[in-house]
């Protein structure tokens, strides 16, 4: 019978004896390859794990004391803005001398609405005898408040006590006439007295080529 020969590389004294695979040597250089790029893949995710990355790419969650403002609190702000300024604008307008008028104003806080409320107080007293018979005497209060409501078709709305004005925080006012001072001084005091503010509060300056 012929002599069997074992292929070059596959026999027991080839590279890739041991492993028993019957690789040929291209297939034999792949495999480094792969098991690099298994190895950085493993490290990828670990490293996420890690870190706490989020692979599935979702909106990123608040800070648990953070303050959300809702975008429409804010519209609202400037829309009270805007409609207070252009009031002041209008009647600035008609003052003598006073040119043209231009007024940015600028809100701390919007309109407080104050609810109307039921308050009840709960009083109570205990007496109680110790042993060397002397007395004493507990008294306790509790006090509950309650919105009142008013219905209105299937809802209910809380009753409004007082709604206070929105606070100003400051207004720029910008006029032809402001290079005048007795004119700039009639703004200033008009504003004050129109917006309830001190005048610390109010800048008046000349429009330019005033």
């Amino acid at each position: 019978m012929g002599e069997l020969r074992t292929p070059q590389g596959q026999g027991p004294g080839g590279p890739l004896g041991w492993l028993g695979l019957g690789l040929t040597k291209e297939q034999a250089k792949v495999i480094p390859l792969v098991a690099v790029l298994l190895f950085i893949g493993i490290l990828l995710i670990q490293s996420d794990e890690l870190f706490g990355v989020d692979s599935g790419g979702g909106p990123a969650e608040p800070a648990p004391n953070a303050t959300m403002v809702s975008a429409g609190e804010e519209d609202e702000l400037t829309r009270l803005e805007r409609q207070k300024a252009a009031e002041l604008e209008r009647m600035l307008g008609q003052i003598q001398g006073a040119g043209r008028v231009r007024v940015m104003l600028t809100l701390a806080a919007g309109p407080a609405i104050e609810v109307v409320k039921n308050t009840t107080v709960d009083q109570s007293t205990t007496t109680e005898q110790a042993a060397d018979s002397s007395t004493r005497r507990t008294e306790s209060t509790n006090t509950r408040e309650d919105h009142v409501f008013t219905r209105s078709g299937s809802s209910e709305q809380p009753v409004v006590a007082r709604t206070s004005a929105p606070e100003i925080a400051g207004v720029l006012i910008v006029a032809e006439g402001a290079r005048d001072v007795r004119i700039k001084a009639r703004l200033l005091d008009a504003a004050a007295v129109a917006l309830n503010i001190p005048a610390n509060r109010i800048e008046v300056v000349p429009a330019d080529g005033g």
